[in-house]
């Protein structure tokens, strides 16, 4: 079956997969209940849920078939919340590998020889030890683009007060020059003095830090 009908995938707690599948169409030519069966794993458990979803790839589907397949195989000891639950287990994205910009600070390559330790780790909470071998460069690199940003919307927004404004570019000046070169901090005197200047000026604002 081309296109899997909305009421059933409502049933089936599967709009968000079947989203899945779509995009990747092109590799389960056999249908969405292939597909199914992929993801979710040993359906073998139960063989009236595999029935129903071997149903699902006919070209014209029995949907209450489907629907009473999938009833009754809640008998045999599984459930699609559980195939669920299994399913967005597996299919968990490790965030350094994303391509989702400032969310991680990850310092390992991929073949480096902790980078099975730190995956699972960025697994489990979302960063790994890495981003604590330098964390005042982790910091920095982290709240460089939201003060940016922070400072974008706030000069819109909100009225300035007490040169606010001046303060979280200072902010934004005094963590670059923190993280560039790698966290080399290897400032001119002219250099430092404006480091001084923005930290100082962050302390001052920290907790206005909101619109």
């Amino acid at each position: 079956m081309d296109v899997v009908d909305p009421d059933i995938l409502k049933f089936m707690n599967s709009e968000e997969l079947y989203k899945r599948y779509t995009d990747d169409r092109a590799n389960w030519p056999q249908g969405f209940g292939s597909y199914l069966q992929h993801v979710w794993g040993n359906t073998g458990q139960s063989s009236k849920l595999a029935v129903a979803l071997i149903e699902l790839d006919k070209e014209t589907p029995d949907l209450n078939k489907v629907k009473e397949l999938i009833e009754s195989s809640k008998q045999d000891g599984i459930t699609l919340m559980e195939l669920m639950r299994l399913s967005n287990k597996e299919k968990k994205v490790d965030i350094k590998y994303c391509d989702v910009p400032n969310v991680c600070f990850s310092l390992t390559k991929s073949d480096d020889k902790w980078e099975e330790k730190f995956r699972q780790q960025r697994m489990e909470r979302g960063f790994d030890d890495s981003e604590t071998w330098s964390l005042r460069d982790t910091i920095g690199n982290f709240i460089i683009p939201r003060l940016r940003r922070y400072s974008e919307i706030t000069k819109q927004v909100i009225e300035d007060q007490n040169n606010h404004n001046e303060k979280v570019d200072l902010a934004i000046r005094a963590f670059e020059l923190l993280v560039r070169d790698n966290g080399a901090f290897n400032l001119t005197n002219n250099e430092r003095s404006e480091y001084d200047i923005g930290m100082k000026a962050y302390g001052e604002i920290f907790f206005d830090l909101w619109w």
